[in-house]
């Protein structure tokens, strides 16, 4: 599953959070949370973890709208 990026980091921008602080936080490196902040996939734990820090549920994390070959999925 991919995180939605564009949320995580406007969520990060309110709280004052640098990807640093998260990984410090989630026991995750920064590498891993980098790759979360940037759309990267990613498993639920590492999201949930995420989630956990922003005190939201980590569902609001998932990207459910992704564009391929040209095409819409339709999750909306």
């Amino acid at each position: 599953m991919k995180a939605d990026a564009l949320k995580i980091r406007s969520i990060m921008f309110q709280k004052g959070l640098s990807q640093a602080e998260i990984a410090r936080q989630t026991g995750f490196s920064r590498n891993t949370i980098n790759a979360i902040c940037n759309g990267k996939p990613c498993g639920f734990e590492a999201l949930s973890k995420v989630a956990r820090i922003f005190d939201i549920d980590p569902r609001d994390l998932i990207l459910l709208e992704e564009v391929q070959d040209g095409e819409q999925s339709t999750f909306n």
